[in-house]
């Protein structure tokens, strides 16, 4: 099939020869328009189309040879996008890859810094989670009192994970799920929590009961403190917790008290010895 001559092509269109890109676009939908809503009519749509595409280009190569000749460096400019369209895909990989790169790098070597500074550290004497709907807590102030109350002792490390009790929206969602990933590797000696997760991380089996030092506690606290419970395996009730909600060591701490004030303390560790004479401490100071 021969093409078009441009002169023909604007006749069929009934243009002249010196008629707009724009114009040139009206025209045709005005011939559509006829076609479609005459369709007795006589009009031969397809040599309209074919003439209004052959007009198109016409226009599309003048433009494109009045682009070269204002621009000599057009032609490299074309080429350079070409290139850069192509590869566009494998450079953001590779700068993907090598920002990668370089965060992995950088917490590698502030690992090592952070283990370095643990390592300078002298042997931590007791660890304690703050575990529960608590934001905000000094826990240095805490770490200062429990030093002050064992004058040996040289590191008292102190962790604040907050676990809400109800999921208002995502934030809380989000926080929850990130407690309990915490609490999946936390081998803290003791932990403070409210009552609410007292419960429930009783009955995931986190706690270990105090047998050890049951007899101690009876006499050092009193028996409104002491929190026995008895799990699907126990024989008879264990102690699991002590009451320390109105204890002086909470003071000046910041902590917010839900669910009436009710704070437990309690312990998982497999050496119980230090947290255990903090308990019975806290009994006597």
């Amino acid at each position: 099939m021969v093409s078009l001559d441009i002169k023909r092509a604007y006749l069929i269109l009934e243009l002249s020869t010196s008629a707009s890109r724009e114009e040139v676009e009206n025209a045709y939908f005005k011939w559509i328009h006829r076609y479609r809503n005459d369709q007795e009519s006589k009009i031969d749509i397809d040599e309209k189309t074919e003439a209004y595409s052959v007009i198109r280009d016409y226009l599309d190569n003048q433009e494109l040879a009045r682009k070269k000749e204002s621009s000599p460096k057009s032609s490299f400019k074309q080429k350079l996008d070409h290139v850069m369209d192509y590869y566009k895909l494998h450079i953001t990989a590779g700068i993907t890859v090598f920002l990668l790169l370089i965060g992995l790098i950088n917490s590698v070597i502030e690992s090592r810094n952070e283990r370095a500074y643990f390592d300078s550290l002298p042997p931590t004497d007791l660890s304690i989670t703050i575990f529960g709907e608590f934001r905000d807590i000094e826990t240095e102030t805490l770490k200062d009192k429990v030093l002050a109350l064992f004058p040996k002792w040289e590191r008292v490390e102190v962790d604040l994970i907050y676990s809400p009790i109800e999921m208002r929206d995502n934030y809380d969602s989000g926080k929850h799920l990130q407690s309990v990933l915490s609490l999946m590797s936390n081998e803290s000696d003791l932990f403070i929590v409210d009552p609410f997760h007292f419960d429930v991380m009783l009955e995931q089996g986190v706690f270990q009961p105090m047998s050890s030092a049951e007899t101690s506690l009876e006499h050092a606290f009193s028996s409104e403190s002491l929190l026995y419970k008895k799990l699907e395996d126990d024989l008879e009730d264990k102690l699991y917790g002590i009451d320390i909600s109105s204890h002086e060591i909470l003071e000046e701490i910041d902590i917010i008290r839900s669910n009436e004030g009710i704070m437990t303390i309690h312990t998982r560790s497999k050496d119980k010895e230090n947290a255990i004479e903090l308990i019975i401490s806290l009994a006597e100071s």
